[in-house]
């Protein structure tokens, strides 16, 4: 069970665990919270009950969505089907290294050579993938890595809708089908990932101009 703070990276709470049910979550959460004395404004989390829960009704807060498990669930489903590539490589290499019969590593050769060309489309849907995933993580960052400039949530909803229309591409062209809908399941992940930071500034805003208060997880 980990809680951290995202911005500086410190870790609030590393604990085991066998239940890992909302009133164990909240129990433990609400003692380390408590030893040092802070209060949590935004929660990021999957969709889990216990988490949702625990944000709403034991932090008072919103319940912030976060992207890393669509996104991994689209690792899944696309980096593993475009493996194909290196795993005949690494078929042959190790025949290679095995001293293998020579009719085994001529065959392997042979295999190679005839699945040249479409190993090469795979290759490059596999280059295409690691480029998009890069492109994900750099897009939900608090800056623009690229103009170091700030970010609204209509921003980072369109270059991660702009990612997910490249890994369809990527899909199509390597005749991948999304049978689990990962992508769906990605795309609507960034709906929900939109609304909640506005929210957030928001009411930090009323705070701030003393037109809300907060007291025991109540506003």
């Amino acid at each position: 069970m980990v809680l951290m703070d995202l911005a500086s990276g410190y870790w609030v709470m590393e604990e085991e665990a066998e239940d890992r049910r909302y009133e164990t979550w909240e129990a433990k959460a609400q003692a380390h919270l408590q030893q040092l004395g802070v209060t949590v404004h935004h929660f990021v989390s999957d969709r889990g009950k216990a988490w949702l829960k625990l944000a709403t009704s034991s932090f008072g807060c919103l319940a912030g969505a976060d992207i890393f498990h669509a996104q991994y669930d689209l690792r899944k489903w696309l980096g593993r089907s475009l493996h194909t590539f290196g795993r005949t490589s690494k078929q042959l290499k190790v025949a290679e290294e095995k001293r293998a019969a020579p009719e085994e590593i001529a065959q392997q050769k042979q295999c190679v050579e005839q699945c040249q060309e479409p190993l090469k489309v795979i290759g490059a849907g596999r280059q295409a993938d690691h480029e998009a995933q890069r492109s994900v993580s750099a897009a939900v960052h608090a800056f623009s890595v690229a103009e170091n400039t700030p970010q609204t949530s209509e921003q980072v909803e369109i270059r991660l809708e702009q990612q997910s229309q490249r890994f369809e591409e990527i899909a199509q062209e390597q005749s991948v089908a999304d049978n689990k809908d990962a992508l769906g399941k990605f795309r609507r992940q960034i709906k929900i990932e939109r609304y909640h930071p506005d929210y957030a500034t928001i009411r930090r805003e009323f705070i701030a101009n003393k037109l809300m208060r907060r007291e025991k997880g109540i506003y």
